[in-house]
């Protein structure tokens, strides 16, 4: 599996991020697990077959189980903090994580206090479908990196691009004029190719660091429509709120 570029190149150098918290793709859980067997030089099937002594895989399994203080079961929070502080015997032990926000609201002091103070040659390797479930004391202590999209058949559009960072109002309506006439091209209006342009545009967003403050305003946008409001009406919202922006 390739890596994001900037992952790749903290993995070629060996200076991965000691807290890394990952989010933004489906494919999130399956980054963070390449990550890890590549610094173990194992496989990530020998990792979540729980086969190499210093990675401890914690998948989401729909509950995380918190422990005692005498427990030795390492996939229970206590557990896993007591196996985090063991002496490794390769050069790191890795914590992956799945869904994190789940593991930190079973055991929010003991967690936190993890984060705070990690052990020195232990990384955690986190996953999270929303980082703002996280206290900001969390996110704070960790390195979050929002995964690039890997959009298919993406081609940068010129129109798209100056109509979600252009200054010429009339342009953009005009591009909202002719998607409104595509619509009505039958007896019932056609949704679907305002909704591939929307699609087209959030790519662009996802894709292009400078685009990237129009995404929210994309997906409102998005949703309005498919909920059958105004077509013109909502583009036309939308043009208006990207030139404030």
């Amino acid at each position: 599996m390739q890596l994001p570029d900037k992952i790749e190149r903290w993995v070629s150098a060996g200076v991965v991020p000691q807290r890394l918290l990952l989010t933004g793709r489906e494919d999130s859980w399956d980054i963070a697990l390449e990550i890890a067997a590549r610094i173990q030089g194992a496989s990530i099937n020998q990792l979540k077959a729980g086969l190499h002594a210093d990675t401890l895989v914690l998948s989401d399994e729909g509950t995380f189980k918190i422990g005692d203080d005498k427990t030795t079961d390492a996939k229970t929070i206590r557990g896993m903090i007591r196996w985090a502080h063991q002496k490794p015997t390769a050069p790191w032990r890795i914590v992956v994580f799945e869904n994190f926000e789940r593991t930190f609201h079973a055991a929010v002091h003991a967690t936190l206090k993890l984060l705070e103070e990690p052990p020195t040659r232990t990384l955690f390797i986190m996953t999270t479908e929303n980082p703002y479930r996280l206290l900001d004391t969390v996110l704070s202590r960790v390195t979050l990196v929002r995964l690039p999209h890997e959009d298919k058949d993406f081609e940068l559009n010129d129109d798209i691009q100056q109509f979600l960072k252009g200054s010429d109002l009339l342009a953009k309506f005009e591009q909202i004029e002719t998607l409104d006439k595509e619509t009505r091209g039958g007896e019932k209006i056609d949704r679907t190719p305002v909704i591939n342009w929307i699609d087209l545009c959030i790519a662009h967003a996802r894709g292009l660091r400078h685009l990237r403050y129009t995404l929210e305003l994309l997906l409102d946008a998005r949703n309005s429509i498919e909920g059958n409001m105004n077509i013109r009406f909502t583009l036309e919202r939308l043009a208006l709120h990207l030139m404030k922006k």
